[in-house]
């Protein structure tokens, strides 16, 4: 769960101002799977996200991708897998706070 806090100024309120409506988001990845690869064919899929704040970037944190596949930080994974099997990874989506870097 994340929670944010927002200042709010209370004399305005008491004084019958309204508060200007604050939209508040988390970053999540969307994406439930991916596509199935084929060993020795060219591979591209993207993990989508939603509510980051730009620039924003995706980065493998346990586990690993198959063997000739990169995860960029744009959340595309690419490249041609050189092995067979089923891998579990975890991805960790990370934005930026202010929209600066």
């Amino acid at each position: 769960m994340a929670t944010t806090s927002h200042p709010v100024d209370t004399l305005d309120v008491i004084a019958g101002e309204t508060t200007p409506q604050i939209a508040a988001s988390i970053p999540l990845i969307i994406t439930e799977t991916l596509d199935d690869a084929t060993r020795g064919l060219g591979y591209s899929d993207q993990i989508e996200q939603t509510g980051s704040t730009a620039p924003f970037s995706f980065a493998v944190v346990t586990g690993a991708l198959p063997l000739g596949l990169t995860l960029n930080a744009g959340g595309s994974i690419t490249g041609t897998p050189q092995i067979s099997g089923a891998f579990t990874f975890t991805v960790r989506l990370t934005d930026s706070p202010d929209g600066v870097g």
